[in-house]
């Protein structure tokens, strides 16, 4: 009598799904345009800017990133402090 395994899932490569991250705060790692940071400083120490506004500012400026890594960053929950 031979007892029965479960077969085995195919073996695919999923490597390209994988995203390379660097170390650290993902705002921080940003490369800002040097006419931005002076604004987006600005930005994060205003209490009426909401994280959705910069977020919403810095994808109409070309930055790819994420509503919560701007409320991390933000709120101090990041890998910067």
């Amino acid at each position: 009598m031979s007892v029965k395994t479960k077969d085995e899932p195919p073996k695919i490569d999923l490597s390209e799904f994988r995203r390379i991250r660097k170390a650290g705060c993902n705002f921080a790692n940003l490369d800002l345009k040097p006419e931005h940071v002076e604004t987006l400083k600005a930005a994060f120490q205003a209490p009426d800017i909401s994280s959705a506004g910069i977020h919403d500012w810095m994808k109409d400026h070309g930055y790819q990133i994420g509503k919560e890594t701007i409320v991390k960053h933000r709120t101090g929950r990041c890998a910067c402090q």
